[in-house]
């Protein structure tokens, strides 16, 4: 299950582009800084949606299994088993 995840972040102080501010200089280092935390962010948001992926696939072959054996248990069902115990 291949999937792509875009993430955009839009922080603003007082109505500006926090980024594009002119009443906030941030140093280069800073700003790699939040970059660094954001992309971090963004590949456990991926990580933890492939996860579910996989989960959900398990729960799925895990029902799926049970309802083969319930079928397959309705089918091999014999009344006379009841009546002779």
């Amino acid at each position: 299950m291949a999937s792509n995840l875009d993430l955009k972040v839009s922080v603003q102080l007082n109505g500006y582009p926090l980024f594009q501010s002119p009443q906030i200089a941030l140093s280069s280092t800073r700003a790699r800084t939040i970059q660094s935390i954001i992309d971090k962010c963004a590949q456990d948001i991926e990580y933890q949606l492939t996860r579910a992926g996989a989960d959900e696939r398990r729960d799925a072959e895990q029902h799926r299994r049970y309802q083969e054996n319930l079928r397959a248990n309705m089918a091999n069902y014999n009344p006379f088993w009841e009546a002779k115990y």
